[in-house]
């Protein structure tokens, strides 16, 4: 398959949600790995940055 675009991979991607902790714990029961925790004070909101891989 041609990519035309040169798309090579992914950086991060952004997901809302209306519960954190239990995202948090879904993606944990998966094996992912929290590797960062932050406060968006512009948005007010806490982010958590999951490692993948």
């Amino acid at each position: 398959m041609e990519n035309k675009y040169g798309i090579v991979g992914v950086a991060h991607v952004g997901l809302p949600t209306n519960d954190l902790q239990k995202t948090v714990e879904f993606y944990k029961s998966l094996g992912f790995e929290v590797i960062m925790q932050s406060y968006n004070e512009k948005a007010g909101e806490k982010v958590n940055v999951i490692k993948l891989i």
